[in-house]
Order: structure tokens, then C-alpha cells, then sequence
């Protein structure tokens, strides 16, 4: 049996945030062994509420969603792109913590300086 899945993008109203769901792309008798939910922050997308199905075979091996890592790190809120902008507007830029904070709440991306 040839299981593919893939990125489901589908914006759904929860809590005020938008839900993407992220399976991993495989084949082979896969099965679900969790399903995790987690709130991540791009600069790009915003903020939305990430469900990841995590799935197994029967070898016991474990498979996460490649597209949910590429875009943020493991137990990480914030998106790699945010990570990227705070450092190079701190060490590069010298901008000040108001202003790294300030930029990207014009986008609707909440910093705080905590």
C-alpha cells in the first residue's frame, strides 16, 4: 500500500489563529502514532497553530514532518526567519531592542524584549 501525504494547508478559525497541518511525506504502511499541536511565528505566515501527525511503521521507525522543521526549530515558538531577523538586527545592524521589537509588529509578529 502506497500512503502519500503531504502539506494540508487549510486556515481554520481557532482561537484567533490560523491551522496548518504537517504530515510527513512517505511510503509504506505507515501508522499515526501522535498527533502534536504547537503555535509558531513567522515573519512570513504570521502566527498559526501547527499540527503535526508524527507516524511509525512497523520497524519502530519514527517520522516527522520535514516541511514543520524547516520552518522552525524542534520546541521552538518562533520561525528560523524570525531568529534570523533579531540576530542580524542585533549584532549586525545594532539596532536597539525597541526597534527589533517595533519592525515586526508591523506585521503583525509579537517580540517581547524578555
Amino acid at each position: 500500500m502506497t500512503r502519500r501525504t503531504g502539506i494540508i494547508v487549510r486556515p481554520i478559525c481557532l482561537n484567533k489563529c490560523r491551522q496548518f497541518i504537517f504530515t510527513h511525506l512517505a511510503d509504506g504502511d505507515l501508522k499515526v502514532l501522535k498527533i502534536r499541536e504547537k503555535k509558531v511565528i513567522t515573519l512570513d505566515i504570521g502566527a498559526f497553530c501547527a499540527r503535526e501527525t508524527v507516524l511509525h511503521n512497523s520497524n519502530g521507525a519514527i517520522y516527522h514532518s520535514q516541511q514543520l522543521r524547516v520552518l522552525t526549530p524542534h520546541r521552538a515558538t518562533f520561525g528560523f526567519d524570525v531568529l534570523v531577523y533579531v540576530g542580524r538586527a542585533l549584532f549586525i545592524h545594532c539596532y536597539s531592542e525597541q526597534h527589533i521589537i517595533d519592525e515586526p509588529a508591523r506585521r503583525n509578529v509579537l517580540i517581547s524584549c524578555a
